[in-house]
């Protein structure tokens, strides 16, 4: 988040106190910063570092939350399947599914004890072309694929009202449209994580300090309910973006400059 500020620092004509929301893959980073004219070009910027904070909401956990609320079922979930002939139907042990909300996490499924159990579900699933789709994700190292396609339709979400993701592997056939209200319906927890943290930072503030702007940076801070979070709390006029991509490097690129001046 500091590198962020100093792409943002070289925009400021005066000095503020601003937060600058990082949104990473894995994480939020919040820090509140003086920035400004009379600071710019400093090599150590910890004094102007007033707070600082974290969470673990990043473009991974709204990109799961898709996976959760729309695609599980192309992949067994609320199936059963027989142990033996004639035996009491048992369903799809739930930890399976949950190995799924990350692609990082399905090699874990290649277990043993897991890989006989889904050979059993092959003899006798309820829904066998779902759990013959689950075989080849897992299989197949299809994964990182698939969260490719679910991180596009999040892409599309944050400037239209549907998304499609059309995923056609091996055996896996997913023609899905998710509306923006299904995908903040799905995420909303996630933003509730993200408001408690934002409203711990600022009750951490030292006593008659107000936040001039909001940096948002990450490509998470593209979601239209992140950017509605910060607007109801500080004032749609405050909020402040450039690349969302970039901005951390070149704020790096900027310390670094700064670094070998000196």
């Amino acid at each position: 988040p500091i590198a962020a500020a100093l792409t943002y620092e070289a925009t400021l004509e005066k000095d503020e106190a601003v937060l600058v929301a990082d949104f990473g893959a894995g994480t939020t980073d919040l820090t509140v910063m003086h920035l400004g004219p009379s600071r710019r070009g400093r090599a150590d910027r910890r004094e102007d570092v007033v707070a600082s904070s974290g969470v673990y909401v990043g473009g991974d956990r709204f990109d799961s939350a898709i996976m959760k609320s729309a695609l599980l079922p192309y992949f067994g979930q609320g199936s059963t399947y027989a142990v033996s002939m004639g035996s009491q139907r048992m369903p799809m042990p739930t930890y399976i599914s949950s190995r799924l909300l990350s692609w990082n996490e399905m090699s874990l499924i290649r277990e043993k004890t897991t890989r006989e159990l889904i050979d059993t579900m092959l003899k006798s699933s309820d829904r066998l072309p779902a759990i013959q789709a689950l075989e080849d994700l897992v299989m197949e190292n299809l994964g990182f694929r698939l969260y490719r396609a679910i991180e596009q339709a999040k892409v599309e979400l944050s400037t239209k009202k549907t998304a499609r993701i059309d995923f056609e592997e091996a055996r896996i056939s997913i023609h899905e449209v998710i509306t923006v209200e299904a995908f903040e319906a799905a995420s909303a927890h996630l933003i509730d994580e993200l408001e408690v943290c934002t409203d711990e930072l600022m009750e951490r503030l030292p006593k008659g300090l107000h936040i001039d702007s909001v940096f948002l940076t990450g490509g998470s801070s593209q979601v239209p309910a992140v950017q509605r979070l910060f607007a109801k709390k500080f004032g749609k006029g405050k909020l402040r973006t450039a690349d969302a991509f970039t901005s951390v490097v070149e704020g790096l690129g900027r310390a670094a400059a700064s670094s070998f001046s000196e």
